[in-house]
């Protein structure tokens, strides 16, 4: 259990300090004056630029080392973070989104450590606690995240304590990870031409069931904080604590059981 404890901790800092933020995201953009469909428009850009940007953010992990790919890419969601709190114009939070969807894969590269630390009859294991490190942060995130918010100047509390928290990370990456490459002989320098190797009739049930599964918790994420203040009127606490329930009797802790993850 310990062994991996470095993995754990990155996971948990990362989406605890992205929790903060996803209840009251919806919200704060209403309140600049952003339609539906531009918040809507603004979340899939954001997907879609995770999904351009995973095979060459892997890549570069590859050649450059997990550690030093993840550190810079920490490092600079951090200021990203920060600066959401600082912007008032649409167009610049865009852009900042722009720079946040590229960059930010964090979760991607943990499980990448996985791959490379972890033997692979502990690897479920591993993913498990994994998972169930994630619905922890999105227990304790949301109520913390909903309080701050109703404090004033709320949502720049908010991204300050989240551009602090992915800077510990940070600490946490460059003081803890291994620098892992991976050396692989390529016949072209286009990181894209992977996914020319990929067995698309065999692989694509899972890659489907992973596609629907990552679009139902987009559409859910994306509006369901912004629903419980529009539609049910919920200050932002309340939201922060109805996300908390949601990560409390979230499938991961089943998962955490059913893959029988021991504590060693």
């Amino acid at each position: 259990m310990f062994k991996y404890s470095y993995i754990y901790v990155i996971v948990f800092l990362d989406l605890i300090s992205i929790s903060l933020i996803i209840p009251v995201w919806g919200t704060h953009l209403r309140n600049l004056g952003a339609s539906h469909f531009h918040i809507a428009l603004l979340g899939s850009t954001y997907s879609f630029l995770q999904f351009l940007s995973g095979t060459p953010v892997g890549a570069l992990s590859d050649r450059y080392g997990r550690k030093i790919v993840l550190f810079v890419t920490i490092c600079i969601c951090a200021v990203a973070y920060f600066l959401l709190g600082c912007v008032e114009s649409f167009i610049l939070i865009v852009l900042i989104r722009i720079i946040q969807g590229c960059l930010k894969h964090s979760q991607l590269l943990c499980k990448t450590l996985v791959n490379d630390q972890v033997p692979p009859d502990q690897q479920t294991a591993v993913y498990g606690r994994m998972n169930g490190f994630s619905s922890l942060s999105f227990v304790i995130g949301p109520i913390i995240g909903g309080h701050l918010m109703e404090k004033s100047e709320g949502f720049y509390s908010l991204t300050c304590y989240t551009s602090v928290i992915f800077l510990i990370n940070a600490l946490v990456v460059w003081t803890t990870v291994p620098n892992i490459t991976i050396k692989k002989e390529r016949k072209s320098a286009s990181p894209f031409n992977d996914l020319m190797e990929v067995n698309w009739k065999e692989c694509w049930p899972a890659f489907s069931l992973k596609m629907l599964g990552a679009a139902a918790l987009f559409a859910y994420f994306s509006s369901v904080g912004l629903a419980m203040n529009e539609k049910f009127n919920l200050s932002p606490s309340e939201a922060g604590y109805t996300g908390a329930l949601q990560g409390l009797t979230g499938g991961s802790w089943l998962y955490w059981c059913f893959t029988r993850a021991y504590w060693w």
